[in-house]
């Protein structure tokens, strides 16, 4: 049974090593197998900067967390689901069209975002004759346990 279970091990090991690592990597993207809270952040903050915006007030939580919110390491729920979630708040300023673009750029990114909540305020002053905002965002996003 033993070599049995040893040739099965090396017969699906072989099949896991055609597959394309750039492809794997993209899986692993599309839905991580693992909390990184500080490569979610830093994966939102390089779409924003590419923007021209800054994030603010980050901060990480998973649901039942109440009123504690986590910033760098999320905590594992017991229920039975094979993924878990994530929700993100940020602020950040900038003009409504620089909004426009980061959103677009976020759904087009490979990993998994929902928007969950969006406030708008008026922001302090113009940039190119147009008004400035702050964006108030919380996301959604999920991994599997």
């Amino acid at each position: 049974k033993s070599n049995e279970l040893q040739e099965l091990k090396q017969n699906l090991l072989a099949r896991f090593n055609t597959f394309d690592p750039a492809a794997i990597d993209r899986l692993q993207k599309l839905l991580p197998d693992h909390v990184d809270n500080v490569r979610l952040i830093l994966d939102l903050d390089n779409i924003a900067s590419g923007r021209g915006l800054a994030l603010q007030n980050v901060v990480v939580s998973t649901p039942g967390a109440g009123q504690a919110t986590q910033t760098a390491v999320g905590s594992i729920s017991s229920s039975k689901q094979k993924y878990d979630v994530l929700t993100t708040k940020f602020t950040t300023q900038g003009t409504y069209e620089q909004l426009q673009e980061l959103m677009t750029d976020l759904e087009q990114s490979l990993r998994i975002i929902d928007l969950v909540a969006l406030r708008i305020a008026p922001g302090a002053g113009l940039t190119g004759g147009e008004p400035l905002y702050s964006f108030d965002v919380t996301l959604r996003t999920y991994w599997l346990k």
